[in-house]
């Protein structure tokens, strides 16, 4: 094909602005690797799912399994697993820039039951560190988010009953902000603060993050090789390729206990479908190795070798 008709058979993708933080990386790889043109706008992942169920992209990017209705709405879509991440627990409190906080105590902060930075079971986990008995300012997206759909779906684990549910519906603490900007902001603005957001903003915005105490009993800060570990005990993936690897197992003794799968949604037999297809086993082959600046672990094995199958029956 002549560098012209490749120039015109660009691939458009719009969607998640983590997603976002390793995308240049992969469009400047594949235009270098192919001689193929990629664009992706972050427009956030309902607009990029709107784009999409309107096929005016070739691809959306998510960050959490569509519900019903978004893959009902998409219209025979693919979710293709292409990169692993984590959701950061963030906070300000002033002297304090190692701090180690558990599931159920996550679950006790955003219900209300903890209420003060020097509560005993903080202060259990932290028998080092002296916390101030400054009031918790609890912060949370308001719109559904994949930070959200990782965060409560590791609640309802560890804690069962006592995180409330799988909703944030069901924090009885705190206020809601718009997205990862806008719990980041808040959570800068006011002493006290804690958060989730999604590990790249967190990296990005320098803000400080919580150690979580994993199956194991480690303590495990968020980091690249602590969101592998977690990868690494997927041994299989059921035939809809969507995953949940929060709270893995004790086995994995390395493991942050808050990584998660981004995805990407593409239709099948689009248009651009070839060309898709290779943009998309670039991006979990070669493109895996990319995206350490913005917090993004390539595939595991087992979920690389089932996303590469997925991208066949495209």
């Amino acid at each position: 094909m002549s560098a012209a008709a490749l120039a015109s058979a660009a691939v458009t993708g719009a969607g998640s602005s983590v997603a976002a933080g390793v995308m240049p990386n992969w469009t400047n790889g594949f235009l270098i690797r192919e001689g193929i043109a990629t664009t992706y706008s972050p427009t956030g992942v309902e607009a990029g799912l709107q784009k999409l169920d309107a096929r005016a992209i070739d691809f959306a990017a998510v960050d959490a399994p569509l519900s019903a209705e978004q893959a009902a709405a998409c219209n025979d879509c693919a979710q293709i697993p292409w990169y692993l991440t984590g959701v950061d627990v963030a906070y300000r409190l002033k002297g304090i820039n190692k701090l180690n906080l558990s599931g159920p105590v996550l679950a006790a902060i955003f219900n209300g039951k903890i209420s003060k930075w020097n509560d005993p079971k903080i202060e259990d986990l932290n028998p080092k560190a002296k916390l101030p008995a400054t009031k918790i300012s609890v912060v949370y997206p308001g719109e559904a988010s994949g930070q959200s759909w990782a965060f409560t779906s590791y609640l309802a684990k560890v804690a069962g009953k006592k995180s409330g549910g799988v909703s944030v519906a069901h924090f009885k603490a705190g206020t809601t902000a718009a997205g990862d900007r806008g719990v980041g902001s808040a959570i800068t603005s006011a002493e006290g603060s804690i958060g989730y957001v999604s590990a790249t903003y967190a990296g990005a915005a320098g803000l400080k993050v919580a150690a979580i105490e994993n199956a194991s009993g480690a303590s495990v800060s968020p980091s690249v090789e602590s969101f592998s570990a977690a990868g690494a005990s997927v041994e299989s993936v059921p035939p809809s390729g969507l995953l949940d690897i929060t709270d893995p197992s004790a086995s994995a003794a390395k493991a942050y206990p808050l990584a998660t799968f981004g995805y990407a949604v593409v239709p099948h037999a689009a248009p651009q479908k070839g060309f898709v297809e290779q943009f998309l086993n670039y991006a979990v082959g070669p493109g895996g190795d990319l995206g350490a600046a913005a917090e993004i672990a390539p595939l595991p094995k087992a979920v690389k070798s089932a996303a590469r199958a997925a991208i066949g029956a495209l």
